[in-house]
């Protein structure tokens, strides 16, 4: 939900650089990784209030490299709780909180899914007639394909498997070493002097935040404005808007991946910082070295 992985060099490339870089709400950390890969820092922060950074660093040191598990809805309310990634990469918009699968889709899906890991052809055969016979079935009922069915092979936890299995780049980084994993509330972060600070918060207004649909948290933004403020470090947050004393600094148009009905909704990411430090960030950090 809210992931930065389409604009996260994006990010990256309008963030000044460091001897650290502080992600305090990193998430499954899309940004981390991007700089991590950037080469603009030497060492990485990466926090959350859930557990899905360490997740991420899980990946990274090959935890997940022979996965091939299909979760089930019932598999994933029984092990969600225990298995981070079940929760994460089974959940629709890795929210953690509701099935990645509708109960009409999950029956095509998990025939895919058997026929992208079949050991034999003869497996594979047999995934592919039960895909086939149900879609026959589902059009003989005159019931109408949404784009979900229509795009099946795009199948989201293969995609997020894949990401989770294409990290090899950075096992043999040095700076792999020098990432420290945290999980804790944003304010309890100790931050290096002279660090980057980035911040991904739940947005204001998004249906996760006010329902508490998927994040499970609730959080107040008014507090972390208040913090924002009175913060004696520049701290670059992305949202849709902030109120008036926050400057944007950057914005890039991106499609919403997220809705389970229209994917074809356009927003626009933007990147905010204090007006206290606005003034800073022209062309250059806020502690004098050049940024592109």
């Amino acid at each position: 939900m809210g992931s930065k992985n389409g604009i996260a060099e994006w990010v990256v490339k309008n963030l000044p650089s460091s001897h650290t870089f502080v992600d305090l709400f990193a998430g499954g950390c899309a940004i981390t990784h991007a700089a991590m890969l950037s080469g603009k820092w030497k060492s990485f922060v990466a926090n959350d209030i859930s557990d899905a950074p360490q997740l991420f660093r899980d990946a990274v040191e090959g935890k997940y490299a022979n996965e091939e598990r299909w979760i089930s809805r019932e598999d994933f309310f029984m092990f969600k709780d225990s298995d981070p990634y079940i929760r994460v990469c089974w959940s629709f918009g890795n929210c953690g909180r509701t099935y990645i699968y509708s109960r009409e889709l999950e029956p095509y899906k998990r025939a895919l899914h058997r026929m992208l890991f079949a050991k034999t052809v003869a497996e594979r055969r047999v995934a592919f007639s039960t895909v086939a016979w149900e879609l026959y079935a589902l059009c003989k009922a005159g019931k109408e394909f949404n784009t979900s069915v229509r795009n099946m092979g795009s199948l989201q936890s293969m995609e997020n498997l894949q990401r989770l299995q294409n990290m090899g780049s950075l096992q043999s980084m040095e700076n792999l070493q020098r990432l420290r994993i945290m999980q804790g509330d944003y304010r309890e972060v100790e931050i290096p002097d002279g660090a980057t600070v980035y911040c991904d918060p739940p947005y204001i207004g998004t249906e996760a935040v006010t329902n508490k649909k998927c994040y499970g948290y609730g959080f107040d933004h008014e507090e972390f404005y208040g913090w924002l403020r009175d913060a004696p470090f520049p701290v670059y947050v992305s949202e849709y808007s902030m109120p008036d004393d926050f400057v944007e600094i950057a914005s890039i148009g991106k499609r919403c991946t997220s809705s389970p009905k229209n994917n074809s909704r356009k927003t626009t990411e933007r990147l905010f910082v204090h007006e206290r430090w606005a003034g800073k960030v022209k062309g250059r950090s806020c502690y004098g070295g050049i940024f592109d």
